[in-house]
């Protein structure tokens, strides 16, 4: 009886370690890999108020702050900021950057009426929102030798709702 309780478990055994990798194959979508740089990212997750804090591109050692507002609209990432009480209002997409094409968003907007282009890393903050890491350059210069960073950080509502009116 023993032999046939162990001959039972080991055949058992067998069966499961030879379908497991079978019945994994089969959960994943088609053409998906974990991980896969093609896999988009959560666009819904980013709409939301953003406090940012930046220096401006060159040798001016420029600081500021302000807001931003982010809103997904067809696909498409509205985006609107207020540094010093001007308004201004861009857009950004998802793109892939560097040799490993990383995920990025880019935003386009202008600053002090130049035209600039921010690629930004999204990752995710203690409270599991996203915040952005920034590097920015004029549009017409994106080899420049000292760029433009900014971070966001998000605003937790209702406190966001005091930030979208730009003064």
């Amino acid at each position: 009886m023993l032999l046939m309780w162990y001959a039972n478990v080991r055949s058992a055994t067998t069966a499961l370690r030879n379908t497991l990798p079978v019945l994994v194959l089969v959960a994943l979508p088609a053409g998906s890999a974990v991980g896969a740089a093609t896999d988009g990212l959560p666009l819904d997750s980013l709409y939301g108020a953003y406090e940012m804090i930046g220096r401006s591109a060159g040798d001016n050692d420029g600081v500021y702050r302000g807001w931003v507002r982010l809103a997904i609209e067809s696909g498409q990432i509205e985006m609107d900021r207020c540094i010093d009480g001007r308004h201004t209002t861009g857009f950004g997409r998802e793109v892939l950057r560097g040799a490993d094409e990383l995920r990025a968003i880019e935003f386009r907007y202008d600053q002090r009426d130049v035209a600039t282009v921010a690629s930004c890393i999204v990752t995710s903050d203690f409270d599991n929102l996203p915040r952005f890491s920034c590097y920015v350059t004029p549009e017409n210069a994106p080899a420049i030798a000292v760029p433009g960073i900014e971070t966001y950080f998000p605003i937790v509502w209702p406190v966001a709702l005091d930030y979208f009116d730009c003064r």
